[in-house]
């Protein structure tokens, strides 16, 4: 949908004057009457028109000036991901948590998140067994879910790499011991580095309205 809707909109000097249309109509007529807006940007004769869905999404995503335009704080990070675990990918409703972050900005975060995780444990915590599927495909397996959604994993630490040495040692020796099991139990010894139980209930009072 993001993708689509980008193409519709011309960038730079049209795109500027395009927003600028769309803006004055908002104000003008609100935002209950995208079908109204539609039908008056076409007037104004630019290269592609503008449906009622894409001039609504638009203005919720882009150039509505109640967008927050923060770096999300660790606090969000971890309510948006508590929030997931919940009501899941309606980036919508995850949205009506939060206060000047429309859907499209939540629904980029969290995937931010999970991508950042997947190359810092590839780069921190792999321990030669790199994660070489997607990172959204992993997540529906529960051991990888824990593992990729969760607040950013932290980056390595100079000292790291003495127990990243002996921690492989453990883990090719139990690839000797157990053949069959050995990619379960291999992952399962690099994970227990940084996975912990969390204390921080599921449900939480909404610190961002």
């Amino acid at each position: 949908m993001v993708k689509n809707m980008a193409k519709c909109w011309n960038e730079k000097v049209l795109n500027i004057q395009e927003d600028e249309v769309l803006t004055r109509l908002v104000q003008t007529n609100g935002k209950a009457c995208w079908k109204k807006i539609s039908d008056l940007m076409a007037l104004h004769n630019f290269e592609k028109r503008k449906n009622a869905k894409q001039c609504r999404n638009r203005w919720v995503n882009c150039i509505d000036p109640l967008i927050s335009q923060k770096p999300w704080t660790p606090d969000e990070q971890l309510y948006l991901i508590n929030l997931y675990k919940i009501i899941g990918s309606n980036w919508s409703s995850v949205s009506d948590h939060f206060e000047g972050r429309p859907p499209d900005a939540v629904k980029n975060q969290f995937y931010s998140i999970i991508k950042k995780n997947f190359r810092r444990y590839n780069k921190y915590y792999a321990l030669g067994k790199t994660l070489k599927d997607d990172p959204f495909k992993l997540i529906q397996d529960p051991m990888y879910f824990k593992l990729l959604v969760r607040p950013t994993i932290p980056k390595g630490y100079p000292a790291y790499k003495t127990s990243q040495e002996s921690h492989l040692q453990v883990f090719e020796d139990s690839e000797i011991e157990t053949c069959n099991s050995d990619v379960k139990m291999g992952a399962n010894l690099t994970l227990q580095m940084i996975l912990k139980p969390s204390k921080i209930p599921l449900v939480l009072p909404n610190p961002f309205k």
